[in-house]
C-alpha cells in the first residue's frame, strides 16, 4: 500500500493511503511527462500540466518556460469543471443518465471526489475512525455525515425493494 503525506486544513500534515489504480495513473502521467515515477529520488509535482493552451488567460497564469510546474488547487478545480462541461456537451455519453444524474453531474467539483471517497468507504464498511483520519476531520461528528448518507441510501433502496415486492 502506497501512502502520501499531505498538508490539509489548518496546515496539519497527515498521511493517507493511495490506491494501486491511482499509482498506476500517476506512473502513466509521469511517463507522459518524460519522467520515471519509480526512479530513486524521483522529484517533481505529482500532477502537472502537459501543455499550456496558447490563450492569453492561460499564458498569464503559467510560466511557459518553467518545467514541471504543479497544478494549483484552483487549477485542479477548473480542470474538473472543464471536464464536466465537455462531458455535458456530449449528449450521446449522457443518454443513460437520469435527471438526477444530470443534476449531480452539473454540480460536480473537485471536492466531490472527497465526498465520494467518504461515502464509498463507509458503504464498504471501513471503520469510521479510519475514514475520519484519511479525510482529516478533527471531529468524528463531521465524518458521521457519510454514515447518515449511507443509512439514507440503504433505506431508500429497501423502500424501492418493498414497493416492487407488493406488485
Amino acid at each position: 500500500m502506497w501512502t502520501l503525506s499531505i498538508i490539509g486544513k489548518r496546515r496539519k500534515q497527515r498521511t493517507v493511503p493511495v490506491s494501486g489504480a491511482t499509482i498506476g495513473a500517476l506512473r502513466a502521467h509521469w511517463n507522459d511527462r518524460g519522467r520515471d515515477f519509480d526512479a530513486p529520488r524521483a522529484d517533481g509535482p505529482l500532477v502537472a500540466p502537459q501543455w499550456i493552451p496558447g490563450t492569453r488567460a492561460a499564458l498569464d497564469r503559467h510560466d511557459v518556460n518553467a518545467q514541471d510546474v504543479p497544478y494549483t488547487v484552483d487549477a485542479l478545480g477548473r480542470l474538473v469543471r472543464m471536464a464536466v462541461q465537455r462531458l455535458s456537451a456530449q449528449t450521446a455519453a449522457l443518454a443513460d443518465f437520469s435527471a438526477d444524474d444530470l443534476v449531480q453531474l452539473a454540480n460536480t467539483s473537485a471536492h466531490a471526489f472527497r465526498h465520494t471517497f467518504g461515502t464509498r468507504a463507509v458503504a464498504r464498511e471501513m471503520p469510521t475512525d479510519v475514514v475520519q483520519a484519511i479525510l482529516g476531520h478533527a471531529s468524528l461528528q463531521t465524518t458521521s455525515i457519510y454514515v447518515r448518507a449511507e443509512r439514507r441510501r440503504m433505506l431508500e433502496a429497501a423502500a424501492r425493494y418493498y414497493d416492487e415486492d407488493e406488485l
